[in-house]
C-alpha cells in the first residue's frame, strides 16, 4: 500500500490476471476476462458504497468488516488508501477483522472514485 499509484495500479492488474487465471476452464480467454474485470469492478463499487455512505453519516466513527477473504482485504485496504482512509487488519478469534477509520474531522471522498478511475485506464 506504501507504493506509487503507478505500482499499484501493475499489482492490481497482476492480481486481477492471476484470478482470472484460475478459472479458465469452459468459456474463452476473452470472455473469463469481461467476466473477472467485472467481479472486480463490481467488488470496488460495493466497498466504496459502503464507506461512502458509512462515513458520509459518521465521519468520526470506526467501521469494521470481517474479512477471511485475503483478495477482498487487499481490495479493502486500496480502496481505503485512495478515499484517504485508514484501514487495519487483525485476527479476531480466528478469524480476520478489518477496521478503517477516517483521519480527519470531516470525510472528503475523492470526486474520481477508484473504480471509475480504473474504468478510464
Amino acid at each position: 500500500m506504501n507504493r506509487s499509484g503507478e505500482e499499484q495500479e501493475r499489482v492490481l492488474r497482476y492480481l486481477e490476471d492471476e484470478g482470472q487465471g484460475k478459472r479458465r476452464r469452459g468459456p474463452g480467454r476473452g470472455e473469463d476476462r469481461r467476466r473477472g474485470g467485472a467481479w472486480l469492478g463490481e467488488t470496488l463499487e460495493s466497498w466504496e458504497e459502503r464507506l461512502l455512505a458509512f462515513f458520509s453519516v459518521s465521519p468520526q466513527a470506526v467501521y469494521t468488516a470481517m474479512l477471511d477473504n485475503s483478495f477482498e482485504r487487499l481490495l479493502l485496504h486500496a480502496v481505503c488508501q485512495y478515499m484517504d482512509l485508514i484501514s487495519a487488519s487483525a485476527d479476531l478469534e480466528g478469524r480476520r477483522q478489518m477496521k478503517v477509520s477516517n483521519r480527519h474531522l470531516d470525510f472528503l471522498p475523492p470526486e474520481l472514485l477508484l473504480s471509475a478511475y480504473l474504468d478510464q485506464q
